[in-house]
């Protein structure tokens, strides 16, 4: 039950997490942002290239959507100045400056969007 619990928590939180941009260099993902769009929050779509192939990995959706949390908080724990933001804009930024590698992701964790993690 323990387990349970805590791998639900978990995928509230990442379903409810992100970070804002920080004024850096776009990241360096095959598909970079639009001159008329602002780069994707500090490093989110190179995040989601490292952890694709954890996700994978992880066996199940289930497993890779906990692989996904643990993925996300190191990320964020490796960056103290990021700030989390809801699912809804993860989303809209991942659409906008990564789709491809947000469309991966989420048919490894089996949801339409990062809002249907929660």
């Amino acid at each position: 039950m323990r387990t349970v619990t805590a791998l639900l928590t978990a995928v509230a939180v990442i379903s409810a997490t992100g970070c804002d941009s920080s004024g850096q260099a776009a990241p360096a993902s095959a598909e970079q942002p639009t001159a008329e769009s602002s780069p994707a929050p500090l490093g989110t779509c190179d995040f989601l290239v490292g952890a694709l192939p954890r996700l994978r990995d992880a066996g199940s959706d289930l497993g890779a959507r906990a692989q996904l949390n643990v993925e996300y908080a190191n990320f964020l724990g490796r960056q103290p100045s990021t700030k989390l933001i809801n699912a809804a804009k993860l989303d809209a930024e991942t659409t906008r400056d990564c789709p491809g590698v947000r469309t991966q992701v989420l048919k490894v964790v089996r949801v339409k969007a990062f809002t249907g993690l929660a």
